[in-house]
């Protein structure tokens, strides 16, 4: 698979987490997408901070761009999107 048509599926995938709410709750919810983006963040600090783990990361799952390899990743900003909008009542 390419990594562009990973990083896609990798994006769209994320949107699966509103699942939880018919299931669970909307407190189960926001639970789950606060600790996803605490998760998403350690990892992004890692990433940029460790370069062995910023080489593993670009190996096991190609879908970083090129610019972002000294910033926060789309998917970084899209779990704080998600964050944000999961505390707004």
């Amino acid at each position: 698979m390419s990594g562009i048509l990973l990083r896609r599926l990798l994006h769209a995938s994320t949107a699966a987490i509103l699942l939880i709410i018919p299931i669970a709750s909307w407190t189960v919810f926001r639970s789950a997408v606060i600790f996803g983006t605490v998760l998403v963040a350690a990892v992004e600090i890692a990433r940029l901070r460790v370069p062995a783990i910023h080489a593993r990361l670009a190996a096991l799952v190609p879908v970083f761009r090129e610019s972002e390899t000294q910033r926060l990743s789309g998917a970084a900003w899209l779990w704080l999107a998600y964050a944000i909008t999961a505390l707004l009542p």
